[in-house]
């Protein structure tokens, strides 16, 4: 069987990415409050519960995750929020976008699409607008479609790729066993949040990245790691997902660089899907990377699904100025089991 190749990229643009989140933030010590309100039976057994869950952010790093204040926060308007942004800062009209995509994994109906509600909100009179559902790597394959419209139909001039992650409503803090954590404590590192680009086959004003390569590779053996549900509680195994990010990530990561004669040395930044900083240590030492190449940053927000890679990237320009060739690497180890990335390089 032939192996799937990279597919390559020319003038084809995306916009930093914006970002939007909730307003109220919560701890580890919400979290345990609300397994203990939860919990019927034994002290000693919730004693150990607690002590499971503290090991496990304690390996993931987790901290503080952003939450709705209330349930008129909506999924669809979470990621309106971001797009909205991301139109205002690159002057773009709305109705100067031919395409809307929406990447997330949360939604609060089977249909429409999550991306008709994204574009009512934004005012949008008629538009193509559809969803994609890759898990944690939703957006990035989003902007895969988009770029390939760019390319393949000369009347689209702007793509407009969003997603947004509300999992609270699914997150079960009901916990009878210290074992039943194996598929619930990593629910309890999730957050809310969106985030949104724009892409075109022209330069935006205020300069954008140009989208260079993109790969999906996918281990379809593994697809039942982590499982949302739409009609019952979800499951995620962490350890299953570290592990495989741990023993696949770094290959993946050479062969795509490789592929676009890139090296590891050349990156500026590596923009990551982050379940938790105990696998990204393992990438660290793998590949012999600095702490500028890849922030951890769970600890700041929780696993926030579609959105976490791009709040990667949103988190280190917050703290550094973008120089005209700047190579970054995409990449999200997500369900499926998938490794999706992409190469980029700024161009002002």
């Amino acid at each position: 069987m032939k192996k799937y190749q990279i597919q390559t990229f020319e003038n084809i643009y995306f916009t930093q990415p914006e970002i939007f989140l909730p307003t109220k933030k919560i701890t580890n010590d919400d979290i345990f409050k609300a397994v203990k309100e939860e919990f019927e039976g034994n002290e000693e057994v919730l004693k150990k519960i607690i002590k499971s869950l503290k090991r496990s952010f304690k390996m993931c790093g987790s901290n503080i995750r952003y939450v709705p204040e209330d349930n008129s926060v909506t999924i669809a308007g979470l990621a309106a929020s971001a797009a909205k942004q991301a139109l205002q800062v690159n002057s773009i009209d709305p109705e100067d976008v031919q395409v809307l995509v929406f990447g997330g994994i949360s939604r609060a109906y089977y249909e429409p699409a999550v991306a008709a509600e994204v574009a009512n909100i934004l005012g949008i009179e008629q538009i193509h607008a559809f969803d994609v559902s890759c898990a944690c790597s939703g957006l990035l394959e989003a902007m895969n479609i988009g770029a390939n419209f760019l390319l393949n139909n000369p009347a689209i001039e702007n793509v407009l790729c969003c997603s947004s992650e509300l999992p609270e409503p699914v997150i079960d803090h009901k916990i009878k066993d210290p074992n039943e954590l194996i598929l619930k404590a990593g629910l309890m590192t999730l957050g809310s949040g969106a985030a949104a680009v724009l892409l075109s086959k022209k330069k935006f004003k205020n300069g954008g990245f140009r989208l260079n390569s993109y790969r999906n590779t996918t281990y379809p053996k593994q697809w039942d790691l982590t499982v949302s549900y739409i009609l019952k509680p979800w499951v995620f195994n962490n350890i299953g997902m570290f592990e495989l990010s741990r023993d696949l990530l770094p290959g993946e990561i050479r062969e795509h660089l490789s592929a676009v004669n890139w090296t590891i040395p050349e990156l500026r930044h590596i923009a990551i899907h982050q379940l938790g900083d105990y696998f990204l240590d393992w990438i660290f030492d793998a590949l012999n990377l600095t702490k500028e190449q890849m922030y951890l940053i769970h600890s700041y927000y929780g696993n926030v699904g579609s959105v976490t890679a791009f709040l990667s990237l949103h988190h280190f320009l917050k703290k550094h100025t973008l120089r005209q060739g700047d190579k970054f690497l995409f990449i999200v180890p997500a369900g499926g089991f998938s490794i999706v990335s992409a190469t980029a390089s700024w161009d002002a």
